[in-house]
């Protein structure tokens, strides 16, 4: 499964296109040898000695050969480990928030906060943010739309998601109007709310789905598209990482390794052999 799931993510990041095109150009490379090989074989005369000696030119091109499909592998192997490292990070992290997010016992949550914020917040990220309005005693129910708010004020700002989705759970949490500021949200609209509703969080409510209504309909741009790849790898990371915690543990990537590298020599055998 991780096998797969490997596979997957390297669809959709960096580290699968840089793979990819080491395994390209070690195929070509190895197209090339084999090439050079066939050519001096025909210029060369006589079998088991000479230049087709054990110790002639032909002889040392095959182990240049050899040391290039092994350089080859390593840094295809090099490259996965990279990819290891960061996902069992992302693995690490996201276990013990994964877990604290399922005791909040709110299923569907998950999606509709994924919805609220177009694609552009990871799942780790969003979990944290439900952890932090459950702790903080807000209501569940409207963290979708104070998302949502948070988003668009990214986009309108220049300033990460992630810092604004911060400063609206924090900001609500500990009735900041100096955070809720840094949102547009003004501490004298909030005062003013505050005489209709005679509660901070329902003021700032209020004032969200205000100007959530004034904003109009969601328009997605080239920054937000930037960001959901981001995203998706991150969340293809996490889901990576957790397979392979699930399959080889956190410490198992020299069983891992030597897996990849079976598979490797295998699938350049067969290209070898069929060239």
């Amino acid at each position: 499964k991780a096998y797969d799931m490997l596979s997957d993510a390297a669809k959709k990041g960096e580290f699968g296109q840089a793979m990819a095109s080491s395994l390209q150009k070690l195929q070509i490379d190895i197209k090339q040898t084999k090439e050079e090989l066939y050519s001096l074989g025909e210029v060369a005369s006589g079998k088991g000695g000479g230049l087709f000696g054990e110790g002639g030119l032909a002889g040392m091109l095959q182990v240049a050969g050899g040391n290039l499909i092994s350089s080859g592998i390593e840094n295809i192997v090099g490259g996965l480990k990279d990819a290891w490292t960061e996902s069992i990070k992302l693995a690490r992290e996201g276990e013990g928030v994964r877990l604290a997010f399922e005791r909040l016992n709110q299923p569907g949550l998950l999606d509709r906060l994924k919805e609220a914020t177009h694609g552009t917040v990871s799942e780790v990220e969003l979990m944290k943010q439900a952890i932090k309005f459950e702790n903080f005693k807000l209501p569940l129910e409207d963290l979708a739309t104070y998302l949502a708010f948070a988003q668009q004020k990214a986009k309108d700002t220049g300033e990460s998601v992630d810092y604004m989705v911060n400063s609206i759970t924090t900001g609500l949490g500990r009735q900041s109007k100096q955070i809720l500021d840094n949102l547009g949200i003004s501490a004298t609209e909030v005062k003013e709310k505050m005489k209709q509703t005679g509660d901070m969080t329902k003021a700032v409510g209020a004032i969200i789905r205000d100007q959530m209504a004034a904003a109009g309909d969601y328009v997605e741009t080239a920054s937000d598209r930037a960001t959901q790849a981001n995203v998706e790898l991150e969340n293809a990371m996490l889901e990576l990482g957790n397979a392979m915690r699930e399959t080889f543990g956190y410490d198992g990537w020299d069983t891992m390794a030597a897996g990849i590298k079976k598979e490797l020599v295998g699938a350049i055998t067969f290209t070898i052999e069929t060239i």
